[in-house]
């Protein structure tokens, strides 16, 4: 956070801001996750919180509830930047990997108007459903390669 708030150039920023969604605690990603979304971080840097947040997968589970139980307040703050709602809607959902994510996606986008982000939804979705799909294929062989080259016991 030091090295946000002292930065001198937008690309010094946006590296920080990247950087923090790699933290591993959750009350920290709590915080991270409220401070995205705050007066403190331009619109449209959202994404590089997201990013990290999305990349780390100590912190991809915290991203998604945290978009579903602040739903309106994200929407009405960043809704009339089309782009940059895709954006917020694609990383928060994208990287999951369960039919039981898949299931939960689909029933909370039930009742939304998504008319404006359909295609992206519809994109981030088959996502899920292929990483879902390849669990099931193959973390038995990745397992298994994995304890015979001594990573899991």
């Amino acid at each position: 956070m030091r090295y946000y708030d002292e930065a001198r150039t937008p690309d010094q920023k946006i590296t920080a801001l990247t950087g923090l969604g790699y933290v591993q605690d959750e009350d920290l990603i709590e915080r991270l996750l409220k401070f995205a979304t705050s007066d403190d971080v331009k619109n449209q840097d959202i994404l590089f919180i997201f990013l990290g947040l999305q990349s780390n997968r100590r912190s991809r589970r915290s991203l998604w509830n945290f978009v579903r139980e602040n739903w309106y307040t994200i929407h009405g703050k960043y809704s009339r930047s089309i782009v940059l709602f895709e954006n917020i809607v694609r990383l928060s959902i994208e990287l999951l990997s369960s039919e039981d994510d898949i299931k939960e996606i689909e029933a909370f986008f039930f009742s939304k108007n998504c008319k404006d982000f359909e295609i992206p939804l519809q994109q981030s979705i088959e996502n899920v459903r292929a990483n879902a799909a390849w669990v099931n294929r193959d973390a038995k062989d990745v397992e298994d390669w994995l304890k015979r080259n001594g990573y899991l016991r």
